[in-house]
C-alpha cells in the first residue's frame, strides 16, 4: 500500500459523496501446524454510496521484481474481499485498482487479467484532475463552512502555484 495513494484516494471518493472507510479488514483462515488459525489482511478503501460499494486497493509497483505474483496475489485478495463482504450483507459493485501512472507500464501485460476479473485501474493522474475540480468547488463552500478538507486545501495551493509557475516561464521563454 501507498500511504500518500490511499490519502489521495479517499479524498477522491470523499468528494463524489462516498462514505469511506480506511484498512478494512478480511478474515481468513490458514492451515498453521495442524491447527486453523484466523489471520487478516486489510483493504485498503471501502467506499459506499446509495448507488455501490467498491473495494479499493492502492498498489506501488516501483521494487516490484515479480510483478506477475504481485497481481494474482492483489486477485485473490479481492476475491477473499468480495466473499467477506457479500457473506457480511455488502453488495460489492466494482473492484478498483489505483496506481501511480509510471507504475501503469508495468502492468500493462495483465491489464486483461485484471479486466477479465472485473478490476479496473484508475489512475493516479485521473484522481489528480479529479480532486483538482473537487478542492476548487470545495472552494466556494468553505466560504461558508470554515476551513475544509487540508488536503484539498493544500492542493489547491499547488495548482495555483503551478498554474503561475506556468505562466509566468511561458511569458519569459
Amino acid at each position: 500500500m501507498a500511504r500518500y495513494l490511499v490519502e489521495l484516494v479517499q479524498r477522491y471518493f470523499m468528494c463524489k459523496s462516498y462514505a469511506v472507510r480506511v484498512a478494512v479488514p478480511i478474515p481468513y483462515r490458514k492451515r498453521v501446524g495442524g491447527s486453523e488459525r484466523i489471520f487478516h489482511q486489510f483493504i485498503d478503501i471501502l467506499a459506499i454510496s446509495p448507488r455501490e460499494t467498491v473495494i479499493v486497493e492502492c498498489r506501488d509497483f516501483k521494487s516490484v521484481k515479480r510483478v506477475r505474483d504481485s497481481i494474482h496475489r492483489l486477485l485473490r485478495l479481492f476475491k477473499r474481499s468480495l466473499a467477506y463482504l457479500e457473506s457480511n450483507g455488502y453488495r460489492v459493485d466494482r473492484a478498483i485498482l489505483v496506481v501511480d501512472d509510471k507504475d501503469l507500464e508495468k502492468i500493462e501485460p495483465y491489464l486483461s487479467i485484471l479486466s477479465s476479473e472485473n478490476v479496473y485501474v484508475l489512475k493516479l493522474s485521473e484522481i489528480l484532475k479529479e480532486l483538482v475540480e473537487c478542492s476548487l468547488k470545495e472552494e466556494e463552500y468553505r466560504k461558508l463552512r470554515g476551513e475544509g478538507d487540508t488536503i484539498l486545501a493544500i492542493i489547491r495551493v499547488l495548482y495555483r502555484y503551478l498554474k503561475n509557475s506556468k505562466d509566468v516561464y511561458e511569458s519569459h521563454h
